[in-house]
């Protein structure tokens, strides 16, 4: 008994030691096993917000492909227009360009023909103040025309080529009213129902006008009609060949 007591005591004492720390022990694996539950369940979570973010983020750069790709074709697409549009800009520049040349050529010959009708007009008044009312004078084709019978220039002989006295101070007129003004020239055509006789009077009135009056003889011409009209036309104009030429050259070069 003696020693029985104290090792009942000790014994009393270690199972109630060992009982403690079982508490304790599976304490600790309860709090432990709520942790790893908690712990569990948050990587579960993170886990679910991880692939919900990535799905995101795969779902952005599908995003940011389609948007580069629509960018690419937009721009693409900019530049074709603007490409277009500078095209257009410059045939548009191209015809305006043309267009203005056009009106500068038409200005052009409007002047010109107003400058040769205003200068026609001026030889016709001082024609008419010069020759008299009764003068056959008047405006044909641009041209000054001024009518008279054979006979008032070469007389009343058949086949004369000879010119009257008097019908001279008549061609002096006209050739002074033509040296009044530069680019005008002097036609005398010559009607009869003769060649001959009409290439030498049309020649004879030309060399009036050369050797009487010093009109040059560039602007000089003459002409022979055979025909039934008995008379003599003579023409004050314009070059028309240099004028035509003008006009061309005036197109050719696009002035």
């Amino acid at each position: 008994m003696k020693y029985l007591l104290p090792t009942l005591t000790l014994l009393l004492l270690t199972t109630g030691v060992f009982a403690q720390s079982r508490r304790e022990l599976k304490d600790q694996v309860e709090s432990l096993s709520s942790q790893l539950d908690s712990t569990t369940t948050l990587l579960t979570k993170t886990q679910r917000d991880l692939g919900s973010a990535e799905r995101k983020v795969n779902s952005l750069d599908t995003q940011v492909t389609q948007l580069s790709e629509s960018n690419k074709e937009l721009l693409n697409n900019m530049n074709k227009f603007l490409s277009a549009s500078t095209q257009q800009s410059n045939s548009m520049n191209k015809t305006l360009k043309a267009l203005e040349n056009k009106e500068a050529q038409l200005k052009g010959l409007r002047d010109a023909f107003s400058a040769n009708d205003s200068i026609a007009l001026i030889i016709l008044t001082d024609l008419k103040k010069s020759l008299g009312e009764n003068a056959q004078v008047g405006v044909q084709n641009g041209a000054i025309t001024i009518l008279s019978n054979n006979s008032s220039i070469f007389g009343s002989k058949t086949g004369s080529s000879t010119i009257e006295a008097s019908a001279k101070e008549f061609l002096g007129k006209i050739a002074t009213a033509a040296k009044k003004h530069q680019g005008f020239m002097v036609s005398a055509e010559n009607n009869s129902n003769d060649w001959a006789i009409s290439g030498s009077r049309a020649a004879a009135i030309g060399e009036v006008f050369q050797n009487d009056f010093e009109t040059p003889a560039n602007e000089i011409k003459t002409s022979a009609v055979a025909g039934e009209k008995d008379l003599t036309i003579i023409r004050i104009h314009p070059s028309f060949d240099n004028f035509y030429l003008w006009v061309r050259d005036n197109i050719k070069n696009g002035n």
